[in-house]
This record gives C-alpha cells, sequence and structure tokens, in this order.
C-alpha cells in the first residue's frame, strides 16, 4: 500500500512539474485569463502605455531602479542608467535630427546596446521605428529605408555599404 501511495505521489509530482496544473488550477479557467488579459490591454491602450519604453520607465522610475536590465559584451546597464541614456537619445533624436512623434524611422543594425537605445529612444518621443532587417542590401534597403522620412541606420547602430 505504502509503495503504491509513493507511485501515485510520484506520479502526481511528476505531471504537475512536466503540466503546471497546480499553477494552471490557481489561475482559472483559459476564458479567465483571457479576459483578464484584455482587461489589462484595455487599460493601458487608456492610459496610452502600450509600448516597451512605458514598462522600461515604470520600472526605472518606481518599481526596480537599481536592478540589471541589460548585460552585453561585459557592460551592465540597470534599468535607471538604460532609461537615462534612453532619454539622452530622445533628446538628440528629436532635437538634433527633427524625428517627430507619429513619424516612421527605419532602424537597421545588428544586435547592440545602441540598437535598443534607439528603439527605446523613438518609441519614448512617440516616433514609430521601422525594424529593418540587418542583412538587406541594395533596392530592398533602399525601399525600406525610403518608406520612412529619416533613415538612421548608418548614424549610431553601424555603418553599412548597400
Amino acid at each position: 500500500m505504502v509503495a503504491a501511495l509513493s507511485g501515485i505521489t510520484a506520479t502526481a509530482a511528476y505531471l504537475d512539474a512536466k503540466f503546471h496544473i497546480r499553477h494552471d488550477l490557481r489561475a482559472g479557467s483559459r476564458s479567465n485569463a483571457a479576459a483578464k488579459a484584455m482587461e489589462f490591454t484595455v487599460q493601458k491602450r487608456t492610459e496610452d502605455r502600450m509600448l516597451v519604453y512605458h514598462y522600461l520607465e515604470d520600472w526605472a522610475k518606481q518599481d526596480i531602479p537599481n536592478h540589471l536590465f541589460l548585460d552585453f559584451e561585459g557592460e551592465l546597464w540597470t534599468y535607471k542608467r538604460f532609461y537615462l541614456a534612453v532619454q539622452r537619445v530622445g533628446n538628440w533624436l528629436a532635437n538634433d535630427l527633427g524625428i517627430e512623434k507619429g513619424e516612421v524611422v527605419a532602424l537597421d543594425g545588428p544586435n547592440s546596446c545602441s540598437y535598443l537605445l534607439l528603439w527605446y529612444a523613438l518609441e519614448g518621443i512617440g516616433a514609430c521605428p521601422a525594424f529593418i532587417n540587418s542583412n538587406l542590401t541594395g533596392e530592398s534597403l533602399q525601399h525600406c529605408v525610403k518608406v520612412s522620412r529619416h533613415g538612421i541606420q548608418q548614424v549610431l547602430v553601424g555603418q553599412r555599404e548597400s
């Protein structure tokens, strides 16, 4: 009897670990989760805070400003440090390059801190980053950049020839 009970307990623990049964039971039904997700989305849309930039802003200003946000090639960025850098880049984009709210801006380059800074800064000033595949060249690349008013892929994210 004890062996059977141990076997059942072990099987139940395995199934729970594999399929997250207890978690699902605590969370409720899928329709409940979908309703919560929809409620959250509507709330964020009403607040006009649906961008990734807004989460960085919240975390940098109130929740976890000194926690690690990014570790890229040995350089460590806290939420606050990265947010402050995003503000500087955003000011540069708006004041020096004249990028305006609602404008689509081509963003092209390899993964880097600069790429993320540009992405978040564009969102922060209300512009829309158009992510360009960094493998594009020639006419395909020219078309993608021409669709936007500003093609800043060569400014910070890396020099490339098309």
